[in-house]
């Protein structure tokens, strides 16, 4: 994995702010589709998708593994700092009592080898849901993990989740115009069995 807070420093976090609404509307969209009262994000980045949240009255928590985005991060957004490599020993630190988990274009910033314990870190956390994106192609030194959504799909159904096709569809359909093109591309929505 990258040097994640060299590479996503304080100048590239002041050049996303306008994306704060897009994340607002996708926070809304998840929000009235699964009605979650407990949301977490693993890679949380400024906290954009947890502030649509909390605005809905959810208890949040933030996970983020860069210093620029945690320092970015507003006061009301609870957030542990914490290096993403490591999702066996967040695992045990994180209940897994979450109505939806969110990762958001993390996965493909990790070491391959770090991929299937971030992956059951993610199917472990929630009880209903899971909002996961990753960028299905890049370039190095920020993507070093790219892999197509039918790999993710294949690999979060064989830990217990199922790909909700449909609702990701409408995702792709209500939320396009909005900004944010490659969150919508790349958009998987999972629930329980």
């Amino acid at each position: 994995m990258n040097d994640i807070t060299a590479l996503y420093d304080d100048p590239f976090y002041s050049t996303r702010e306008r994306y704060r609404a897009v994340y607002d509307h996708f926070a809304a969209w998840l929000f009235e589709r699964y009605a979650p009262s407990r949301v977490v994000d693993i890679g949380s980045g400024a906290g954009y998708l947890l502030s649509g949240f909390a605005t809905r009255g959810c208890t949040v928590l933030g996970v983020e593994g860069s210093g620029s985005a945690f320092q970015n991060i507003p006061g009301n957004i609870p957030t542990l700092y914490f290096d993403l490599r490591n999702a066996d020993r967040l695992a045990v630190m994180i209940q897994p009592y979450w109505d939806l988990a969110a990762s958001v274009e993390v996965v493909e910033h990790l070491d391959e080898a770090c991929e299937d314990a971030f992956c059951r870190l993610l199917a472990s956390l929630t009880s209903k849901t899971l909002f996961f994106t990753a960028a299905p192609a890049g370039k190095p030194p920020l993507h070093v993990n790219c892999k197509p959504k039918e790999y993710w799909v294949a690999k979060m159904e064989g830990l217990g989740l199922r790909y909700q096709r449909e609702a990701v569809d409408q995702f792709t359909a209500d939320c396009s115009a909005h900004g944010c093109i490659w969150v919508v591309q790349n958009a998987m929505i999972f629930t329980r069995y």
